[in-house]
């Protein structure tokens, strides 16, 4: 059963990936890449309420560490079901597994490193990316790689949609 709360949570998160979709458009040659922040720092705060959707969903109150509301996406996902976690990461992996990578290669030919495109490490990457993406401006030098939204964002959302069919 589906309350009130659990959709305005999803319809919540639903409202920040379709504004972050939207901003996220192609950067034109030499334009700053901060300018990307707003859309990553939308999706960010997404996946935080996409996890939170599915804690609520199966514990039936809000994600809480230490008694105060959380952005980590790490301890949301860590406090999950250990089945909704398989979910999740069987799904993300089917994604990964059928998409076409030619984008993920570049970006490793360009920087000359290989991307860790694991679950565990997207989910870290863009873990605290809604309080990093805001603060730019104070010149915090964390490094993240915030790819692989959509997959990630799909993983989610089709363990919802799995508990619950009526979201659909």
């Amino acid at each position: 059963m589906t309350t009130e709360k659990q959709k305005e949570i999803l319809g919540a998160a639903e409202i920040y990936s379709n504004a972050a979709f939207q901003l996220n458009v192609p950067l034109q040659q030499g334009e700053n890449l901060y300018r990307l922040f707003p859309s990553q720092m939308l999706a960010g705060l997404a996946l935080e309420l996409y996890l939170k959707s599915i804690y609520f969903m199966e514990k039936n109150i809000d994600f809480k560490k230490n008694g105060q509301f959380s952005h980590n996406l790490e301890d949301i996902y860590e406090e999950l079901e250990e089945s909704s976690k398989e979910i999740i990461v069987s799904k993300y992996y089917q994604l990964i597994k059928n998409r076409d990578m030619t984008d993920i290669l570049n970006l490793e030919k360009a920087m000359n490193i290989p991307i860790d495109t694991s679950f565990p490490s997207m989910l870290k990457n863009w873990n605290g990316i809604f309080v990093y993406a805001r603060y730019f401006y104070e010149g915090t030098k964390d490094c993240r790689l915030m790819i692989l939204y959509p997959e990630i964002r799909d993983s989610l959302i089709s363990l919802i949609l799995h508990k619950n069919p009526e979201l659909g």
